[in-house]
């Protein structure tokens, strides 16, 4: 075995491998997968040695309109248990909970009438508060829970150990090291790893870690993350996900065991991803990269992209178009976000 593959190996065993595609991936297409796509990719998961597949959002009636967003985006629990109950074997699934948007405080269903086990709620440093709450009533329903603070890149590192003191002494199980704008370098990223695994797992929690792609990194900091003792990572199947995307499972999962393993996997790459990903395109590009420099979340890269569909991409003309304050020097602490919005 070569020294590479000896020491990923040997870094991700015991590590658990989230597949966010149906979730994160949902953000691409509005979650209106093709017929049985979803069903298929479970499959292969399970087949190929993930831990865990999130589903999707759940959200409340009203929220988001079924004609625009498919049923991943609600995640009712009548659509879970057809389409997916019989499918989930040793898998255990999870779904997230968006504080800004999925109006669901109140609204929870007992985990004894529910086919996920794990609820991920997702929230910026503002709205900790609201995080927690809905934490609390997750664990109080039986689910085993995680806190995912977005936007990490964004935060002073007070403000890191204010979060994370307020994490570990709330009712999730699980914290999370979010890259949510693809910002973090991997020195970094395996210091914020460091400081999350030792402050879930001095609470009794586990840690988690995952990364967005825009400069290309997602699979290195996921390395970084694990060496550092992070318990969880997440990834998705050819990287699916907002903007450009995440770790690919399909390079994680040979890392933690053997190419052999994924064949299935790459089978329903070939099969039905690859059509998919000509319909609704997500990946690297230099948009991506310069929105991650400049601390900026995703989404605004993703409008020029789209909004510039029909001509040649011009990168130069997205750099040439961010307000001044993009360029000014960061903190010494950590990078402040100057351009946020409100996203998964």
């Amino acid at each position: 075995m070569c020294y590479a593959v000896k020491y990923l190996a040997e870094n991700l065993r015991g590590v658990r491998i989230l597949d966010c595609s149906l979730r994160d991936g949902g953000l691409c297409c509005d979650s209106m997968f093709p017929e049985a796509f979803p069903e298929s990719l479970i499959g292969a998961l399970s087949a190929c040695g993930a831990d865990i597949v999130e589903v999707g959002f759940k959200s409340a009636e009203g929220k988001f309109s079924p004609a625009k967003f498919g049923p991943l985006r609600f995640c009712r629990e009548e659509y879970l248990r057809v389409h997916f109950s019989k499918l989930k074997g040793r898998l255990k699934f999870a779904a997230m909970i968006d504080v800004l948007t999925s109006g669901m405080s109140g609204l929870i269903v007992p985990k004894s009438e529910s086919v996920v086990d794990i609820l991920r709620v997702c929230a910026y440093y503002d709205n900790l508060c609201e995080m927690k709450d809905i934490l609390a009533e997750a664990k109080e329903k039986g689910y085993e829970t995680a806190a995912c603070l977005m936007a990490v890149s964004t935060l002073s590192d007070s403000q890191i150990d204010c979060a994370l003191g307020e994490i570990c002494s709330s009712a999730a199980d699980i914290v999370y090291l979010m890259d949510s704008f693809g910002a973090l370098l991997p020195q970094r990223a395996s210091s914020l790893a460091e400081r999350y695994a030792a402050a879930a797992h001095s609470s009794g929690r586990l840690a988690g870690a995952h990364f967005h792609d825009n400069m290309q990194l997602a699979f290195a900091n996921s390395i970084a993350a694990a060496c550092c003792g992070v318990d969880i990572i997440d990834s998705s199947v050819g990287g699916m996900g907002k903007g450009a995307g995440n770790c690919r499972t399909e390079e994680i999962l040979p890392a933690k065991f053997s190419l052999k393993e994924v064949r299935i996997l790459m089978e329903f790459i070939e099969r039905r991803l690859i059509p998919m990903k000509g319909k609704y395109s997500w990946g690297y590009r230099q948009e991506y990269a310069l929105s991650a420099a400049g601390n900026m979340n995703s989404k605004i890269a993703t409008a020029f992209i789209k909004g510039n569909a029909c001509q040649t991409p011009r990168p130069l003309d997205f750099l040439d178009g961010l307000p001044p304050a993009v360029f000014s020097p960061c903190s010494e602490e950590g990078k402040v976000s100057r351009i946020k919005t409100s996203s998964a």
